[in-house]
């Protein structure tokens, strides 16, 4: 990596390695916040131009995680401090657009809601803005019902005549987060404007274990396609953990990415799904798992804290395998988003586990549905669900 060393008293690197497309990274452990902070001097000494620096509350007491994202004429650079683990991230990739600090300034005065879209599988949420205009994470598998009846929603409730998405996001390429959205793409460029999209898919040849790798380099190839395509003018956000998006009403938070499985390669795409913190006006949040496996619930449960706590929660994994009570403790919903049916939320059609109800080690998932505990309010994707802030 050709950028300015890391200086460490007692701090461990490890060999810069790459997961991505033409990136390089490497690990920092046992630093702290004083170097982190001077190795940021040094990479404005060396010419890097700061996007975006971010302070955010860690897990531990009194401590603060460090987001730093620069870039120069050639490169960018992102920086993630996990207070928790004395742990440093940096990674260097190819220039391309960065997410910048700073509140956009309110246009509209419509309303502001989130959507859980009903799809046969997978996962599909929609954020309509103030301004009209929407944000999509994910968007489930193909099918032609499921595709018509998300782009009917975004129709119904746009303000303008031609819809218009802030930025897709995708949370990682297994065939039902992505492929639908492809489709999407392909069949209603004309009458859906799409002006950003954010994600961060490995580089699949670097990852020889990764299950269906073939399977899904190929949805990924083309999703990809419909893009460039369709929005040759979309900008390409790659999704860094500590990232914030803002919009109209509304802010995204990257709380998990691709970047923390570092040393570590999984076999399964859902190991390295984003996760995000969305903040509403008006104080309401809520914490959307995509496909987060447990290690990733117990890490960022111990990462950020009570700085996690929302209003609603999306389930790691449809409510299967997954979860982490630690994580579901500390988040503690109101509401509870499934995406899964109901007769699968109801445990009324598994063939080994009823997962759902917390059987088969989810105990994650009995301790969310127990009311005892507390009364939530739990909705499944059999019908489109919005909560209106």
């Amino acid at each position: 990596m050709a950028i300015p060393v890391y200086k460490t008293f007692a701090g461990q690197i490890y060999p810069s390695s790459s997961l991505s497309f033409g990136d390089e990274r490497i690990l920092v452990i046992k630093t702290n916040l004083v170097e982190v902070e001077n190795y940021i001097q040094d990479l404005k000494n060396a010419g890097y131009v700061s996007q975006s620096y971010r302070r955010i509350p860690s897990g531990i007491q009194n401590g603060e995680n460090v987001y730093f994202a620069c870039q120069n004429d050639k490169n960018n650079l992102t920086l993630f401090y996990d207070h928790s683990r004395h742990a440093c991230s940096i990674i260097e990739d190819v220039l391309s657009p960065l997410p910048t600090d700073g509140q956009q300034e309110e246009k509209g005065k419509g309303e502001l809601s989130l959507a859980q879209v009903s799809i046969r599988g997978g996962s599909s949420y929609v954020i309509k803005l103030k301004d009209g205009a929407f944000l999509v994470i994910d968007g489930g598998e193909y099918g032609l019902d499921d595709q018509i009846r998300l782009y009917n929603y975004l129709k119904e409730n746009s303000c303008d005549e031609k819809i218009t998405i802030k930025t897709w996001f995708f949370t990682h390429a297994d065939s039902d987060h992505i492929t639908l959205a492809t489709s999407f793409l392909n069949e209603y460029a004309k009458n859906v404007d799409v002006e950003s999209f954010c994600y961060q898919f490995p580089d699949f040849d670097k990852i020889t274990m990764l299950i269906d790798s073939n399977k899904i380099k190929q949805n990924v190839k083309l999703l990809e396609g419909a893009i460039k395509t369709n929005y040759p003018k979309a900008k390409v956000y790659t999704a860094r953990t500590g990232q914030a998006y803002y919009y109209d009403g509304a802010s995204i938070e990257i709380i998990y990415s691709l970047d923390d499985t570092y040393l570590c390669i999984y076999p399964s795409p859902n190991e390295m799904s984003l996760a995000f913190k969305v903040n509403f006006d008006g104080g309401k949040s809520a914490v959307l798992l995509g496909d987060c496996m447990m290690t990733a619930c117990r890490q960022m449960a111990f990462t950020y804290g009570e700085y996690l706590k929302a209003d609603i929660l999306q389930l790691a994994h449809h409510g299967l395998i997954g979860g982490d009570t630690y994580l579901y403790k500390t988040v503690n919903p109101d509401i509870c988003f499934w995406d899964t049916t109901k007769s699968r939320f109801n445990g009324e059609n598994e063939k080994l586990f009823k997962w759902c109800l917390g059987e088969g080690g989810c105990d994650y998932n009995a301790w969310i549905r127990d009311e005892k505990i507390k009364k939530r309010t739990h909705y499944t994707n059999d019908k489109t669900n919005v909560i209106v802030f």
